[in-house]
């Protein structure tokens, strides 16, 4: 009687507690992409002189951020690196100006850039990076990152990538491979 009486206290111990235990459970994520808001401050990308798809990427990555709004799209006419009007920029309500050009070294590129605080009247940034021409699209990337440091104080990303793992039934022998690309 004692061994029934042992296994009917299990048995209603383990009933009692099997609502506790991890189950297999699903659920569906739902991300939503928002834009900047209304009043995200405004940065206007100047095309970068000799410029070969650079610029592009730098205003997608900073309005991808959701932190700022960036164009380079109807922008005052004299702005070039070192030559910057703050009474244009302010005119048309832009307190940031990216500046920017592209050189052909042998080894490569030299990009040099500038972001301009329209309000001080100041650079915020003066930089110069020597990048290898297969390279050159990170780059823009990492004008992004110090641009967005710049302006938020918070180390910008994107010039991280990801790596993901790509299963293949066609290939038996390699079904499975490593795949690492861009954030963007």
């Amino acid at each position: 009687m004692k061994t029934s009486r042992k296994h009917l206290l299990a048995l209603t111990l383990l009933t009692a507690l099997s609502p506790l235990a991890p189950t297999a459970a699903f659920a569906q994520l739902h991300l939503e992409i928002a834009k900047a808001p209304d009043q995200a401050p405004k940065i206007a990308i100047v095309p970068f002189n000799n410029d070969n798809g650079l610029y592009p990427i730098v205003e997608t990555d900073l309005n991808r951020s959701g932190r700022f709004t960036s164009s380079s799209k109807n922008l005052p006419a004299n702005a070039a690196i070192n030559q910057i009007q703050a009474s244009d920029w302010q005119a048309a309500g832009i307190p940031y100006v990216v500046t920017g050009q592209i050189k052909q070294t042998a080894d490569g590129f030299e990009v040099h850039y500038q972001l301009y605080d329209v309000q001080k009247q100041q650079y915020l940034l003066n930089e110069l990076l020597n990048v290898p021409a297969s390279r050159i699209r990170q780059a823009g990337h990492m004008v992004s990152d110090a641009i967005y440091q710049a302006l938020t104080g918070i180390p910008g990303d994107f010039s991280g990538r990801i790596a993901y793992v790509l299963r293949n039934p066609a290939t038996p022998a390699e079904r499975y491979t490593l795949q690492i690309a861009d954030t963007d």
